[in-house]
């Protein structure tokens, strides 16, 4: 069972968390997805994938982004994007997000499929409200300062001239 759902299920007693899965997967994976969920009754809807010009909405309407990957995941923007839109993150580091999440600065980690410490981070985002804003101004500070457009064009400016004078 996904670590993100049995999560869910150790928090239903403690309120009304309600869960967005946004995304695919192969079928046989969605489907069983699909049916832990019904089975544990809990609060979870399936957005499938969005169309590009509806995500900044769709950061905006949800309180914490959540990444549980258990797989080595390539680097993605999806953390950047939250981080940008002022969610606060919650992840794993099994992948290219290790580069620039930093536990308890911008972001809360946990060991992939370690539903028990992501219960406790989960928590810890939602009831420590000063680490929360905390954590929300240091991720919009990381994506200002180490991905905005006028460093990336930089870098590659930088990389030009190095590569003509070589």
């Amino acid at each position: 069972m996904s670590n993100l759902v049995l999560a869910l299920a150790l928090l239903k007693s403690k309120g009304d968390f309600v869960l967005t899965i946004v995304g695919t997967g192969p079928a046989s994976y969605m489907s069983r997805l699909e049916e832990e969920c019904a089975e544990l009754k809990s609060n979870i809807e399936f957005m499938g994938k969005v169309p590009r010009d509806q995500i900044s909405e769709l950061y905006r309407a949800h309180d914490i982004f959540i990444f549980p990957s258990i797989g080595n995941e390539a680097f993605g923007l999806t953390h950047i994007e939250a981080m940008a839109s002022g969610l606060p993150v919650i992840s794993t580091l099994n992948g290219g997000q290790r580069e620039f999440l930093k536990d308890g600065i911008n972001c809360l980690t946990f060991r992939a499929g370690d539903e028990k410490q992501l219960v406790s981070k989960i928590e810890k985002m939602v009831y420590d409200t000063h680490l929360r804003l905390e954590i929300i101004e240091a991720g919009r500070r990381e994506v200002e300062t180490n991905f905005s457009t006028e460093r990336y064009f930089e870098e590659i400016h930088q990389y030009l001239q190095k590569a003509a004078v070589e």
